[in-house]
């Protein structure tokens, strides 16, 4: 080996019999546990792969099943709204103001009045100063209460629902006190 490191070259490195019969046996030793850790890997990064995609789909069936939900909701809600506007109109029509009246309160507390049937008329015009001015001409509480469930359903001007508010507790005082 010196005389190689002498001509300038490098030692020829070979691995001696006994070298080579243990590089040989340790490849055939660990053969089967390299083909189980590539299995293993395999195995996780499918189980990885099914489970991205179930929780894609879980996601996608939630998301449907939430909108299923809301849409069946506006359906019965539309379908009570009409049939007690309607019932209300035909208790009117058939003299029977007392089950029309009590309808119609049940349609103010459900928020279901539109804006032709508010007690105050053209609502849906007037600008802040003008709703606050009519609204503390009322002197009913219902009515005030409708301006105010019809307020928050639909403009939700912060100002008009609390000028309603006090009216109706300046109505509630004026009856305790009379």
């Amino acid at each position: 080996m010196l005389a190689e490191e002498a001509l300038g070259g490098p030692a020829a490195l070979r691995a001696t019999p006994l070298q080579r019969a243990t590089g040989g046996l340790t490849k055939v030793v660990s053969m089967p546990m390299r083909a189980v850790r590539e299995g293993v890997n395999r195995a996780v990064d499918g189980a990885q792969d099914v489970g991205a995609k179930a929780r894609g789909t879980v996601a996608v069936l939630a998301d449907r099943t939430i909108r299923l939900g809301g849409a069946a909701r506006e359906v019965a809600v539309s379908g009570r709204d009409a049939t007690l506007e309607r019932a209300e109109a035909v208790a009117r029509r058939e003299g029977a103001a007392q089950t029309a009246d009590v309808l119609h309160e049940t349609r103010q507390g459900l928020e279901t009045v539109s804006a032709s049937e508010l007690p105050i008329d053209e609502y849906d015009g007037l600008n802040q100063q003008d709703a606050i001015r009519r609204i503390k001409e009322l002197n009913d509480g219902a009515d005030v209460r409708t301006i105010v469930a019809y307020e928050e359903s639909h403009r939700n001007r912060s100002s008009v629902v609390s000028a309603a508010q006090t009216r109706v507790a300046a109505i509630a005082q004026e009856l305790m006190d009379g």
